[in-house]
């Protein structure tokens, strides 16, 4: 099922070509202002254990208004940078913190 979810958000991303391959986008000010937290499919592109982020491709995310895209987003200390490996494609929660800036949460399920 896992696999099949991946393909299929895959080719709704290829088939829309509305990823931004190469391109960085700060999220820090953007939101539709009625949810805080939204999960999401990621593929992670390269992991930055030293400034605790992440540079991800990921889905249109619809609760903030954002597109799909590739970006550098900070890694909360709950989530084990250890288990993750670049190429990986996972389900990530990202949530807006009371410091008004977006960051990945969780990883999985």
């Amino acid at each position: 099922m896992k696999k099949l979810v991946i393909a299929i958000a895959l080719s709704l991303m290829m088939a829309t070509g509305t990823t931004h391959a190469g391109m960085k986008h700060d999220h820090k000010n953007m939101s539709n202002g009625k949810v805080d937290e939204a999960m999401t499919m990621i593929k992670i592109n390269n992991i930055d254990k030293k400034n605790r982020t992440l540079n991800v491709d990921h889905d249109k995310i619809a609760a903030f208004g954002w597109s799909a895209m590739t970006m550098d987003l900070p890694v909360s200390k709950k989530v084990d940078l250890d288990t993750l490996k670049e190429g990986q494609e996972v389900m990530a929660t990202i949530k807006k913190g009371r410091d008004k800036k977006f960051r990945i949460i969780k990883i999985g399920h």
